[in-house]
């Protein structure tokens, strides 16, 4: 089997038949040059082909040119062996080894290159924005409002942003980002560290935890340092009866003046604290009465106050805890009144303490005029003592008095009345 040139071309060329492997109708791969030099991009890789007769097919050469011509490529026929392949006037003969493929089998077909799947399309990117911000503060105490937050593009669940309070004088954001969730809403509760003193802040909105892609950020927040504070309370007792606990304290030898006393109480085991704040009178003293907190008697109750100088409140006191005693019976009968040293507006009276029923917290003195009629009035709360002057008497007038003890059970029985006479 030979090849041949077209006469057409008037150069004469070499035909180089380099070493390959075919099959049963492959066309052989050869190169065509120009004696002398290099024809470029002169190289014929044919596919497989079927269909024509004494082993040859003829192509047209690429690329097009003032070269062009007709080539002939031996086709392989055979099973196995070589086959010398002469190219007549061409630099003499070439032969190619083929390696037929089993008989009778049909050549394949070469696969299609696959369309690769497009790329996905980028993930929208996350945006967020900011509202409602406070542009002032004070270190220690949580922002006035923490404002709202807006996303667009977040995920479809779960946490879908972060937000931290970012010191702008320290370059670092503030203990950990908080997370939040859904497309919008109030942010948390923001509060500038004490420790800070006087600084610029800023809240941001983040789309990752440690705050490094940033979605958002409000403008610059002045932050004050913190009032002074004042020093702990200590020293703090109490005592109590059935119905009322009296406190008594130290108060601060540090730390700012002291303007009031936060006063707190509950029973024990409970985690609600009642409270009371009252500004510093010059006592540092108060009664915890039932009428004021609501003492129940036979309770254990703990107690704790806290002082406060221009709003801001020092460190609280250690927590001291009572217990209230049990009701009382009430007192017996108070006896043997009389009175004395009587004159135009006033009369020293007497009496002695009943020797039954409970233990009195103190003694009521009444009286009304004339004697024998109308209702007791001015009632006059005392003490433990037995004895007791009254005051504010019209001059010539005729009265009438009783007096009786109470404690947290109720009233003793009245004394006998008696009866005087004011100077004229």
């Amino acid at each position: 089997m030979s090849s041949s040139v077209s006469p057409a071309v008037a150069t004469a060329f070499a035909v180089n038949l380099a070493s390959s492997s075919g099959t049963v109708g492959d066309v052989v791969p050869f190169t065509v040059s120009p004696v002398g030099g290099v024809w470029p991009a002169d190289v014929f890789l044919m596919p497989a082909v079927t269909g024509f007769s004494n082993g040859y097919t003829t192509v047209t050469p690429r690329p097009t040119g003032t070269m062009a011509a007709q080539y002939a490529f031996p086709l392989c026929v055979a099973a196995t062996g070589t086959l010398s392949v002469s190219a007549s006037g061409m630099n003499g003969p070439a032969a190619i080894t083929y390696q037929a493929k089993a008989a009778g089998t049909s050549t394949p077909t070469p696969s299609p290159t696959p369309t690769p799947a497009p790329a996905p399309a980028p993930a929208p990117t996350e945006t967020g924005a900011l509202s409602g911000v406070p542009t002032a503060g004070t270190a220690g105490t949580a922002l006035a409002t923490s404002g709202t937050f807006s996303l667009t593009n977040a995920p479809s669940s779960g946490t879908t942003a972060y937000v931290g309070l970012f010191n702008v004088t320290a370059g670092a954001y503030q203990g950990a980002l908080q997370a939040v969730t859904g497309s919008s809403g109030s942010l948390p509760t923001l509060t500038p560290a004490s420790a800070a003193g006087a600084a610029t802040y800023a809240v941001r909105l983040c789309a990752d935890s440690a705050g490094a892609t940033v979605l958002a950020t409000s403008p610059n927040i002045a932050v004050s340092a913190a009032a002074p504070a004042p020093g702990q309370v200590t020293g703090l007792t109490l005592s109590a009866t059935s119905s009322s606990i009296s406190a008594s304290w130290n108060a601060p030898t540090s730390g700012a003046a002291v303007t009031a006393y936060k006063k707190q109480y509950r029973a024990v085991g409970s985690t609600t604290w009642n409270t009371n704040t009252r500004n510093v009178t010059g006592s540092s003293s108060d009664l915890l009465a039932n009428f004021y907190i609501g003492i129940s008697p036979d309770t254990d109750y703990e107690v704790v106050i806290t002082a406060i100088a221009a709003g801001v409140e020092g460190a609280p006191s250690a927590t001291v805890a009572t217990h209230t005693l049990v009701v009382p019976a009430p007192p017996g009968p108070t006896t043997a009144l009389t009175a004395g040293s009587i004159t135009s507006t006033s009369a020293f009276l007497s009496w002695t303490a009943p020797t039954s029923g409970g233990v009195p917290n103190g003694y009521q003195v009444e009286d009304r005029t004339p004697p024998g009629s109308g209702a007791w009035v001015d009632p006059v709360g005392i003490g433990g003592a037995v004895s007791f002057t009254k005051t504010g008497l019209s001059p010539s007038t005729t009265y009438e008095f009783h007096v009786f003890a109470y404690n947290d059970g109720g009233s003793g029985t009245p004394s006998a009345p008696i009866t005087i006479t004011t100077a004229a």
